[in-house]
C-alpha cells in the first residue's frame, strides 16, 4: 500500500510583515508536479486588510482568490518557469513576491481511487505519548500539550497548537535520512512537508522521498516496522527538544493522508 502525507508547519508566530512572503515552492529549486505553493500577505498599514491574492507563472495567471494566505497545488508543465505571487489591499495597493525561478518535472499521480483523509489536525481522538515515546516504550515524563481549532495562525481557519518543554533524554537518537532539514527550521514562517511511503510485500516500510518546502529529495530507505497485534493506520505528530529542552510551540495546519 502507498501512503502519501501532506502537512503545513508553522514554528512560531510573530507579527506579519507587510508585503508577500513565499515559503514555496523556493526559487531556484526543482519540483515535481503538481507545484504546492504556500504564501501569506500583510498589509503595510493595519487599518487595511488584503483582499485578495494571485498567482502568475510566466506572466500569465493561474490562480486567483479572496484570500490572505494561499496553500495549493498547481499543475505546471515540466521546464523552467518563473513565478510571482501578487497580493492587493483594501485600499487598492499591491504587494509583489520576488520572482521565482522554478524548474518542473513530472511527478506522481495520487490516483482518484486512493482513500482520503483531509484536514486531521481537526479530527477528534488524538492521543498524546511522552514517556511511551521512549526506547522501549519506557522514556521521560514531558510537559507537553495540543489545542485545536487555533484561528490564528492558520491557513485555513482552523490549525493546531502543539507545545513541548521540560527534560531531555541524551539515549535517543533518529535514523539519519541525508536529507537536510535547515531549511524547515526558519521560524514564524509556514513550511510545507511531505512524505511518501509504502509499505512492501515483504513487510518492510519503504520511505520513498520527502519533500520541503516545494523541494523533493529521495530517501529510498526499507525499515522493518516493530512487532504489533494491532493492524491500524496513523498520523502522528512527534516534536522534539534540544540539549536544554527549551520551550517551544508549533502549529500544523491542512493535514492529509491519502492511502492506495
Amino acid at each position: 500500500m502507498f501512503y502519501r502525507v501532506f502537512v503545513s508547519v508553522l514554528l512560531a508566530s510573530s507579527p506579519a510583515i507587510a508585503g508577500v512572503t513565499v515559503s514555496s515552492p523556493v526559487s531556484g529549486s526543482t519540483n515535481t508536479a503538481p507545484v504546492h505553493f504556500v504564501a501569506q500577505a500583510a498589509p503595510a498599514s493595519s487599518t487595511q486588510h488584503i483582499t485578495f491574492m494571485r498567482i502568475y507563472v510566466d506572466n500569465v495567471s493561474v490562480y486567483g482568490a479572496a484570500v490572505k494566505s494561499i496553500d495549493t497545488n498547481l499543475a505546471i508543465a515540466s521546464g523552467s518557469h518563473s513565478a510571482v505571487v501578487q497580493a492587493w489591499d483594501s485600499a487598492g495597493t499591491a504587494y509583489k513576491s520576488s520572482t521565482l525561478s522554478l524548474t518542473v518535472k513530472a511527478g506522481s499521480v495520487i490516483p482518484s481511487t486512493a482513500t482520503v483523509f483531509s484536514q486531521v489536525e481537526d479530527r477528534t481522538n488524538w492521543q498524546s505519548c511522552d514517556a511511551c515515546a521512549g526506547a522501549n516504550g519506557n522514556g521521560p515524563a514531558t510537559p507537553h500539550w495540543m489545542a485545536q481549532f487555533q484561528t490564528t495562525p492558520s491557513l485555513d481557519g482552523s490549525s493546531a497548537e502543539f507545545f513541548v518543554g521540560g527534560i531531555w533524554d541524551t539515549t535517543l537518537h533518529w535514523q539519519d535520512t541525508g536529507v537536510s532539514c535547515t531549511a524547515a527550521q526558519t521560524a514564524k514562517v509556514w513550511h510545507s512537508l511531505r512524505w511518501e511511503f509504502e509499505r512492501t510485500s515483504g513487510d518492510h516500510m519503504h520511505f520513498i522521498a520527502v519533500t520541503v518546502d516545494g523541494v523533493r529529495r529521495s530517501i529510498n530507505r526499507y525499515y522493518s516496522p516493530k512487532a504489533s497485534s494491532v493492524r491500524e493506520l496513523n498520523v502522528a505528530f512527534q516534536m522534539d527538544g534540544n540539549n536544554t529542552m527549551t520551550d517551544y510551540h508549533v502549529w500544523v495546519d491542512k493535514i492529509k493522508l491519502s492511502a492506495w
